[in-house]
């Protein structure tokens, strides 16, 4: 297996086809060369509260995470020079 990648639009795309097929989790980790926790991890995280996945939504809320996380500044720059000021 490749060292972590983030998933992308497409391997959620088959992610979904495969398990509409009733493929199991190992069968599309194998199929994607990606762990079965990240598959298995992916499902639970992304699927609606109904149970349904779907691909769309799950790289959309990705997209949202990825914004969300990191450093988060408390200050402005404005702010920072009229401290040093």
């Amino acid at each position: 297996m490749n060292p972590y990648t983030h998933l992308t639009m497409n391997e959620r795309e088959t992610i979904f086809l495969m398990y509409e097929q009733g493929e199991t989790i190992g069968h599309i980790s194998e199929t994607l060369d990606r762990s079965k926790s990240t598959i298995s991890r992916e499902l639970h995280r992304n699927s609606n509260k109904d149970g349904s996945y779907s691909p769309s939504t799950a790289h959309g809320e990705y997209k949202r995470r990825k914004q969300l996380c990191g450093r988060h500044r408390t200050l402005d720059k404005d702010s920072i020079f009229q401290l040093v000021k």
